[in-house]
C-alpha cells in the first residue's frame, strides 16, 4: 500500500494499492489499484495497464491498456463515488438545519410579538434562541462554502478525459 498527499512516482506496480492526493506517473502496472485526485500518466517504454483497476479524478494518458487475453482492466476519470456520497450529505444536513432554524425562528418570532424590545434582553430564552440561530445560520454557511467547493470539483471533472496512444484490448472498460 502506497499512500500520499501529494505526488507518486514509480516504474513498476503489481499488485499494488496506492492512492494520491495529487499526480502519479508510472511506467507499467500489473493488477493493481491506483487511485488520485490528479493526472495518472502510465507512459515511458511500456506505459501499460495490464489488469486491475485506476482512477483520476482530471485525466489518464496511458500507452497500451490490457492484452490479448482479454484480463479485466477498468480505467475511470471524473468525479469519485466519495465526492458524490459527501455532496449528498451536506444537501441532507443543511436541510435538517435549516428546519432547525425555521422551528427557532418561528419561536423568536413568537417571543418578540409576546415582550417588547426592552424587556426581551432581559428575557434568558430570547437570548438563548438568539444564539441558536446565530449558530445554525454559521454551521449553514459553512456548509453551503463545502457543497460549493465540491461542486465546482464536479464541474471541473466534466473536462476529465482518458488519452489511450496505443492498444486498448477486450476486457478494457473506460467509466
Amino acid at each position: 500500500m502506497i499512500k500520499a498527499g501529494g505526488n507518486i512516482e514509480g516504474s513498476f506496480f503489481e499488485n499494488v494499492k496506492a492512492k494520491a492526493g495529487g499526480d502519479i506517473k508510472v511506467s507499467y502496472c500489473l493488477k493493481s489499484e491506483v487511485e488520485c485526485n490528479g493526472k495518472l500518466e502510465l507512459s515511458g517504454r511500456h506505459g501499460s495497464l495490464l489488469g486491475g483497476y485506476i482512477y483520476a479524478e482530471h485525466e489518464i494518458v496511458i500507452n497500451d491498456v490490457g492484452n490479448e487475453t482479454g484480463v479485466k482492466t477498468m480505467l475511470k476519470v471524473g468525479v469519485s463515488n466519495d465526492t458524490i456520497k459527501k455532496q449528498i450529505i451536506i444537501s441532507n444536513q443543511i436541510k435538517k438545519i435549516q428546519k432547525e432554524l425555521d422551528a427557532l425562528d418561528a419561536a423568536y418570532s413568537e417571543l418578540e410579538a409576546l415582550y417588547p424590545a426592552e424587556v426581551r434582553a432581559e428575557v434568558e430564552m430570547f437570548k438563548k434562541i438568539d444564539n441558536a440561530r446565530i449558530a445554525k445560520k454559521d454551521n449553514i454557511k459553512k456548509l453551503e462554502d463545502e457543497r460549493e467547493i465540491i461542486n465546482e470539483k464536479i464541474a471541473q471533472s466534466k473536462r476529465a478525459r482518458v488519452v489511450i496512444k496505443g492498444n486498448a484490448y477486450e476486457g478494457t472498460v473506460v467509466e
